[in-house]
């Protein structure tokens, strides 16, 4: 249990002020799916178009019919680092979780300081139950953004998935390793 609340502490302590963010309704993303889909037909390798459809299938858990989107804006601009993010989230969404960590790797050479893939890097990592590295990529991410951070973290349920590994695994040594570190 001390590993994981110094865990929690050394999360938290990079992090601030959290804010609040606006999920887009379903009719939203219907709408945004049509127009793209318009949109496409003018101009079918048109990336921007491509992602945001990728995007709004992902947000309607349309996940084959995103990964074909975000795919072929991958394959039209492979140095579109928001879809290499995407398409990671749509491959973390299906427990895919090695395939989202290259993806969200991909996305940081790309940008390195893009939080988002950053910090769905340290969600892969923490699903793989490769807690230190979790850990590391945790750090990384609030050192690019703090609030973000922040605002995942406590909107999320990791607290309650940490506290379970730890009782599944109380002797696992990158909990060790993690109690051992002091916070900065």
């Amino acid at each position: 249990m001390r590993s994981f609340l110094l865990f929690i502490i050394i999360v938290t302590r990079c992090c601030s002020v959290a804010h609040a963010a606006q999920e887009p309704s379903s009719e939203q993303l219907t709408l945004d799916v049509d127009r793209n889909t318009a949109l496409l037909q003018k101009d079918p390798d048109n990336p921007h178009y491509l992602n945001a459809l990728g995007f709004a299938y992902y947000k309607l858990d349309r996940l084959p019919a995103a990964i074909d989107a975000l795919n072929r804006c991958i394959k039209t601009d492979p140095r579109h680092a928001v879809a290499h993010n995407n398409l990671g989230a749509t491959h973390l969404r299906l427990k895919e979780y090695e395939k989202a960590e290259a993806l969200f790797r991909k996305a940081l050479e790309l940008e390195p300081r893009y939080v988002k893939a950053a910090y769905n890097l340290a969600v892969s990592l923490f699903r793989q139950k490769r807690y230190k590295d979790a850990y590391q990529a945790y750090k990384a991410a609030g050192r690019i953004d703090r609030d973000y951070v922040h605002d995942r973290f406590e909107g999320s349920t990791a607290r309650e998935q940490i506290k379970d590994e730890m009782r599944k695994d109380p002797d696992n040594e990158a909990w060790k390793g993690l109690s051992e570190e002091q916070p900065r």
